[in-house]
Parts: structure tokens; sequence; C-alpha cells
């Protein structure tokens, strides 16, 4: 009881002087005591950062107080708990602030712009592919949901247009994994969505529509937690209309049995059919400027590894270009990385019971992430679903750890990114944590669950994952979720 007032007293002493330092102590001063060299640049970064911490302050310094005085008010609550929901508030609030201050920063929402101008173009019967710097890369079929996305903008700003749409899709997508898990923590499903990989202040950021493959994915759960499996299979294929590697998820229906696989597979074939053959009747013109539009953008080097596609491969590239002098076996390391994902997907295969098909069918998600030659930084919006189902279900100690990689990591990159860029470390190593943070903590994540999900098993206790499941231990196998 006396540790239990003391922790109390100390988030309450902690959440006050939080808030009242946010409220008295402003960027300008702060920044005026520092000796910048007259650089304009870093002194908005400064004030940009100053600004972020200002407000997140306030929100971290009410957090703690509202803990504290839950612990006031009910000193028997496990501190483990309160601890993690603490924590949860804590990134909600983090995140949030993030998004908003880019919302305000008027360089935000450049994929959006491009959208917006492919759709006018297209009614003015110009070529929605050849607009601006920036291309349009998507089907022609999509123009028409652009249309509708785009409609307000004629009385309204870009970046409100499209904040408002985002919000709604990320509203809708969290309505449907609770439809879907009536007894999810909506906290915790909160957190992991808006804060995970860091992937939502990107779309944010960019105005790209990775929000809505929030969405869909959740539609796709909803799916197959309802065993509605065909619904989930279209659910997939209308991602083609945006993005063709998430067809390649449909592979995850192979781990269901064998009247679901077929029906899951078809469905998503004959849906997929049906948008290729509606493109090719309706747009014939369209389709092949989009074809050559295409190859042009995957063929640029900007698309060739770094910040700007943080794949697997290309991290793998650069590490071997620093290794070895000379021709670097490139194939060879990623084929083995690629097998090694898949020896890992065996093992949680084997440890998984029969009941498991989500809990496989997202790991198997995010192995084909993990194997995927071109991930944005918004892609990772398709990881956030299969995550947070993984990550449900876990105890206390297990649900921190997933945290701190899905979650802390990612967004501690995303906040040292605002300050370091990868090219100014050329040669560190912390270049490669800056441009490929993302993939760096979600393999770490992949095999932690791994891990986790082998040692509460007990069906193959391999040394080589006791360190990494040795830290769940404190919280029991299974043990209470926040």
């Amino acid at each position: 009881m006396v540790l239990t007032r003391l922790l109390a007293t100390v988030l309450l002493a902690l959440g006050l002087v939080t808030v009242l330092s946010s409220v008295y102590v402003t960027p300008e001063s702060v920044a005026g005591r520092l000796s910048l060299d007259g650089s304009f640049t870093l002194m908005q970064r400064v004030l940009q950062a100053l600004n972020l911490a200002r407000l997140a302050g306030s929100l971290y310094g009410i957090a703690c107080i509202l803990s504290g005085l839950v612990l006031l008010v009910r000193p028997r609550v496990r501190h483990d708990l309160l601890v993690l929901r603490w924590g949860c508030v804590t990134l909600l609030a983090v995140s949030m602030v993030m998004i908003f201050l880019e919302l305000a920063s008027s360089t935000a929402g450049w994929d959006f712009d491009v959208y917006c101008s492919a759709v006018a173009a297209f009614g003015a019967g110009k070529n929605p592919y050849m607009v601006g710097d920036m291309p349009f890369v998507y089907l022609p079929s999509s123009l028409l949901f652009f249309e509708v996305l785009c409609a307000p903008l004629d009385i309204l700003p870009a970046r409100l247009v499209y904040g408002v749409w985002w919000a709604l899709f990320l509203l809708a997508g969290v309505y449907a994994v609770c439809k879907a898990d009536m007894a999810s923590d909506k906290l915790l499903l909160s957190t992991v969505i808006l804060s995970g990989f860091a992937t939502v202040y990107w779309s944010f950021a960019t105005g790209n529509i990775a929000i809505i493959e929030i969405f869909v994915v959740a539609l796709v759960f909803y799916g197959i937690v309802r065993g509605k499996y065909v619904l989930s299979a279209v659910s997939l294929s209308f991602l083609s209309m945006f993005k063709i590697f998430p067809l390649i998820l449909g592979l995850s229906f192979v781990w269901a049995d064998r009247v679901v696989r077929l029906r899951s597979l078809i469905a998503l074939i004959l849906s997929f059919a049906l948008i290729v053959s509606f493109n090719a009747i309706l747009f014939r013109d369209e389709v092949m400027a989009f074809s050559s539009t295409v190859i042009g953008v995957l063929s640029r080097p900007s698309e060739h590894g770094g910040l700007n596609n943080p794949a697997t491969f290309f991290l793998i590239k650069e590490l071997s270009e620093r290794l070895f002098d000379g021709p670097f076996p490139v194939l060879l390391f990623y084929g083995l990385l690629t097998v090694l994902i898949a020896i890992l997907f065996v093992f949680f295969l084997m440890a998984e019971d029969t009941e498991g098909f989500v809990r496989l069918f997202s790991m198997s998600v995010l192995g084909l992430m993990l194997i995927m030659p071109r991930l944005k930084p918004y892609d990772f919006a398709l990881a956030l679903v299969p995550a947070y189902f993984l990550i449900k279900d876990l105890g206390a100690t297990q649900m921190f750890i997933s945290l701190l990689l899905v979650s802390v990591g990612p967004a501690a990159v995303r906040i040292l990114q605002m300050f370091v860029a990868p090219n100014e470390v050329l040669g560190s190593g912390m270049d490669l944590l800056l441009a490929y943070g993302q993939t760096l903590f979600l393999l770490m994540f992949y095999t932690y669950m791994v891990g986790v999900r082998v040692r509460e098993s007990g069906k193959m206790p391999l040394w080589c994952f006791r360190g990494a499941a040795h830290l769940s231990d404190a919280s029991g196998r299974g043990g209470d979720r926040p």
C-alpha cells in the first residue's frame, strides 16, 4: 500500500511539473538560449521539435496525473497493467501531436495533390498519368474513387479534406476490428493502429491512401474471424485498384482448411479478374499509359532502397556493398533471409493450435511483407491489424515488449529523422537505422512473435528462441490483458 501511494505521488508530481513546464516554457525562449550559428533551417527544426515536445509534454503530463489518481482511488490495481495503459496513452498522445504538426505544414499532402490533379486531368479529357512532377500510379478505375474523395476541394483546403477522410477511414477500420473481435481492447487497438511502425504518420504527412489499406485489411480480418472468407478475399482484391503487391497476401489463405482455401482463392482470382477486365474494357487508352508510368517509376533510382523504399532486399543490398569489395552476392543473402523467414514461420506453424488461423494469417502477412521488393514507409499499414491480433492475447510483459518493437522504436526513428537525414551520416551504421528502421523493427517483431509462440507451446524448445522468449516468463503464459 505504501509503495502504491508513493508511486501515485511520483506520477502526480511528474504530471504537474510536465504540464506547468509545457505551459510556461515557450519554444522561442528555449531556442534563444541555443547557439545556432544563424541557420534559419536549423532554427525552424528546433522550433518544430520544441513545439512537438511542448504539446506532447502536456498530454504526457495529463496521462501521468490520471494514472496517479487511478492509483489513489484504486490502490490494488495491478501496476504492470497500469504502466502498460499509461504507455498506450502516451504513445497515442505523441502520435496525434506528430500528425497534427505534419498536417499544419505547408508541404504535407503531396500524394493527395497528385490524386486530385489526375482526377482533374481525366475530367478535362487529358492523360491523368501526365500531371506534374510526381506520377499517378494507380489503375484508371481508381479515378472514380478519387473523384469522390477530391469533391470537397471546391470549398475546403486539401489538407483538411484528406485529413477528415483519413480520420473517417481510421475510425471505420477500428470499428471493423471491434466488430470482429467483440472482446477487443480498444485502447490497445487504437495504440497499435495509430502509432504502429509510424505508418499512419507517414500517410497523413504524404496524403497517401495507406489509411484506406488499414480499413480494407480490417475488413479482411473481419471476414476471417466471422467465417466470411469470400468477403475477405474480395476486400483484398479491391486493393489491387491502388497497389498490386497486397494481392500476394492472398497466399495466406493456403493455411485455411481445404474448402475455405479453395473458396477464398477462387473469389480472390475472380474479383481481381473482374477489376482487370473492367479497366481493360472501359479505360483502354488509360491502361496503356498506366503500364508505361509504372515501369518508369520502378526504374527510378529513388525507388532502389533508402528511406523512400526501405524493403528488406535493399537493406541486404546496402549491407552487402559495405561488407564485400567488388561483386556482392545480394540475391544469395536475400534468398537466405527469405529461407530464414520461412523457417521461422514453420516453427510458428508447428507451435500453433488448429484454431489459430487468425494468428497464422497474421504471421503470414508479416512474413510476406518482409520479402516484398518494394515497400514504402506508409505501406507498413498492411501490418497494423495483423500486429494487433498477434499482441492482444499476450501477457502484460510480452505486450510491453511488443509495443516497444511495433510503436516506440519506429516512432523514435522517425523523430531522429526530423533532425538527421540518412545521407548526413553515411557509413556510420546510423544511416541504415534511419533509412530502414521500420523494416528492422518489423523483422524483430516477427522473430519475437515466433519465439513467444514456440516458448508457450512447449512443442519445440529450441535454444535459439529461449533468449527471445525468456522475457515473457515474468507475465506468465497468456496472462491478463490490460
